[in-house]
């Protein structure tokens, strides 16, 4: 909310950007080529540049900045990549996702994942049904050596 306050008051203390977000996409875009948008940053009092999220089919993003004074692209970041280099992230959310083998591969990831919750789950409420009748039959020896 600190933010959308300053925001609310950024007006009067910066400048509107030279550049339309419309045209920032473009320019971005225009390096990444056929990528889809997954997120978009403005330029404002938290950040300088316009933010641009790009994802290709296999889910690795890309992240662009364009400068909204002047339109220049001022990085293209692979997701990832860290100052030594290339990011581990960058190959094993592909691999993490099943992604690397394409879209069938996240398709196979996902039954693996509802089956393996379904497995769990299921064996969780056989355990409590074993549970009950033991703990049931405890209370009613019990009540019966209080009796006598």
């Amino acid at each position: 909310t600190s933010n959308m306050r300053i925001a609310d008051h950024a007006d009067m203390t910066t400048a509107a950007p030279a550049i339309s977000g419309d045209t920032a996409y473009e320019i971005a875009r225009k390096r990444v080529g056929d990528e889809h948008l997954a997120a978009f940053g403005p330029p404002g009092p938290h950040a300088k540049n316009y933010w641009f999220a790009f994802m290709d089919d296999r889910l690795k993003r890309t992240d662009v900045l364009v400068n909204p004074a002047n339109g220049r692209v001022i990085g293209v970041y692979p997701t990832g990549l860290t100052s030594g280099g290339g990011g581990v992230r960058a190959w094993l959310f592909p691999v993490h996702s099943g992604y690397i083998i394409g879209p069938i591969g996240g398709l196979i990831y996902s039954l693996i994942g509802v089956s393996v919750s379904l497995w769990v789950l299921t064996g969780f409420i056989m355990w409590r049904q074993q549970r009950r009748p033991r703990r049931a039959r405890g209370t009613a020896a019990a009540l019966t050596e209080v009796r006598s």
